[in-house]
Parts: structure tokens; C-alpha cells; sequence
């Protein structure tokens, strides 16, 4: 099809005129000198190869956008997946924000337990309270730890910027 674009008109070559062969053709009728050829007598660029020239740059950009177009789809695809990874990150951060604060609550309840436990304790006579007394000490000390370990772990969280 692009060939028939190129060739001489069917009315041309009908009526018998014969000037293919000598040079009066359309391409033949339509050059100028080429730029690259100074110095060479003679020297001209026909249509067809300029054409030809401007197919070949058009064909690459075509081929170029072809490619930026599936690179952008790609981008687009990645983008998407790491949004719904960061969603989901996200929510998961909140619900285990959530979850340390309920822990802390508890942590509370418990250090305040352990408060009044002692208050009794000290109404007992010391023989039967030491046992208990250095139990309850144990205990309270580890839920400090606990109690340190967590806030720093929701401190973490709500640095990133997660509400809770």
C-alpha cells in the first residue's frame, strides 16, 4: 500500500509517454541537492529516500512510545501493589498499636493490684507476709520490663505517624 503512494499515476504509464526509463519520473521530478553530498556533482535526494528516512524516525517513535507506554503500565501496576502493601502495613501498624495500648491498660491494672496487695501485706505480720512480699516484687518488676518494651514499641508507631 505505501508502495502505491510512490508510483507513477496510472495515467502516466497509460498514455504511453515512456519516460520511466529516461529520468522524467515523479521521484526524478521532486529532489533536491543533498546537504551531504556538497562537493559531489550531481549528488540529490530523492523523495522516496526522504520518505523513506521519515518512515524509519517515525517507526522508532512509534516503537519508543510503544515501550514507554508499557513501562508506564508497569509503573502503574507497581505503584498499585505497594499502595495496597503500604494499606495494609498501615492498618496492621494501627490494629498492633491498638492491641499494645489494651496490653499497657492491663499492665496498669495489674501494677495497681500489686499496689494494693502490698498495702495488705504490710497490715500482716511480716513471717507470713515475706513470702508473698518478694513474690509480688518479682512479679511487679517484670511487668515494668514488659511495660517499658511496649511503650517503646507504640512510641515507634506513633513516630511513623500511625493514629492509634
Amino acid at each position: 500500500m505505501e508502495n502505491a503512494r510512490f508510483s507513477t499515476p496510472d495515467s502516466a504509464t497509460a498514455s504511453g509517454t515512456g519516460t520511466e526509463g529516461c529520468g522524467d519520473t515523479f521521484f526524478s521530478r521532486h529532489t533536491r541537492p543533498c546537504s551531504a553530498g556538497k562537493g559531489h556533482a550531481g549528488s540529490t535526494v530523492t523523495t522516496r529516500t526522504l520518505l523513506s528516512g521519515i518512515q524509519a524516525e517515525v517507526n522508532h517513535m512509534r516503537q519508543t512510545a510503544k515501550l514507554v507506554s508499557n513501562e508506564r503500565q508497569k509503573l502503574l501496576d507497581k505503584a498499585a501493589t505497594a499502595e495496597k502493601r503500604f494499606e495494609k502495613g498501615w492498618n496492621t501498624l494501627r490494629e498492633e498499636g491498638r492491641a499494645i495500648q489494651s496490653e499497657l491498660n492491663q499492665i496498669s491494672d495489674i501494677e495497681k493490684q500489686a499496689v494494693g496487695l502490698k498495702s495488705i501485706l504490710d497490715q500482716l505480720p511480716r513471717g507470713h507476709a515475706s513470702e508473698f512480699r518478694s513474690e509480688i516484687s518479682g512479679l511487679a518488676s517484670q511487668v515494668k520490663k514488659e511495660k517499658r518494651v511496649l511503650n517503646n514499641t507504640l512510641s515507634k508507631i506513633v513516630n511513623y505517624g500511625v493514629p492509634i
